[in-house]
């Protein structure tokens, strides 16, 4: 299912269509925003990225079975186990649009969990809400989250909309970076990417930034108070 735009409704020139969920479905949304000429190269990239975020949850549960199973074992001493959460967030230049189009990738059950969380005060439950309300909730909360600056110049980031699947849940965003040319785009790049953890102290969100046929990948987690720097 993809959720109701906020604000602008559309890429200039472009339009989204109402897909399944999943990978096929991003691959066609953001098709429609990307160049021609770049698209094989750019729907690898999501199917490489997709692929590696679904096989790390597996490895997650994995991990998990294995520390329950050591923990019910006496002769077995291990630390008080705790649950963690991660995220996944793409970042591409797109010097077509000049803009930088983004897509976070999380977990349907930690997702629900963190809205039910921000409602609490108003004595609503997240599943009550229509797809206005909650694509209004997913606008503001993204935004206040995910900032983006390039030389010490902020770059506004955009809530795009969402799609959500039987185990993800994809949250789009932009940033428009004026009229500046691709040289003009390297320098230091700065991510403040603190989305979730304000509701799960281990959370970590992992960043991989395209740019220029380069791909970088890092963290954002509690011990870089969730702010990374990439230099191009």
């Amino acid at each position: 299912m993809f959720e109701g735009f906020v604000g602008s409704t559309a890429i200039e020139g472009s339009q989204i269509p109402v897909l399944k969920a999943g990978p096929s479905w991003i691959l066609t949304a953001w098709a429609v925003a990307e160049s021609p000429v770049n698209s094989s190269a750019m729907d690898k990239a999501w199917v490489e990225n997709w692929r590696i975020f679904t096989d790390m949850k597996f490895l997650l549960v994995i991990w998990f079975w294995w520390a329950g199973s050591m923990a019910q074992d006496p002769t077995v001493h291990t630390k008080v186990r705790h649950e963690f959460y991660v995220t996944v967030t793409d970042f591409h230049i797109d010097i077509e649009k000049r803009k930088i189009t983004g897509l976070v990738k999380t977990f349907p059950d930690d997702w629900e969990r963190a809205m039910n969380a921000l409602l609490r005060e108003k004595v609503i439950r997240y599943v009550q809400l229509d797809s206005n309300q909650r694509a209004a909730l997913h606008a503001q909360y993204l935004e206040q989250h995910i900032q983006l600056d390039l030389n010490g110049e902020a770059m506004a980031v955009e809530y795009f909309g969402t799609s959500t699947g039987p185990d993800e849940v994809y949250l789009l965003f932009m940033a428009e970076y004026g009229d500046k040319e691709l040289e003009d785009l390297s320098g230091n790049w700065t991510i403040t990417h603190t989305l979730l953890a304000d509701i799960y102290p281990s959370q970590e969100n992992i960043v991989i930034f395209h740019y220029d046929g380069r791909k970088r990948t890092s963290s954002c987690r509690e011990s870089n108070e969730y702010r990374l720097n990439f230099d191009f």
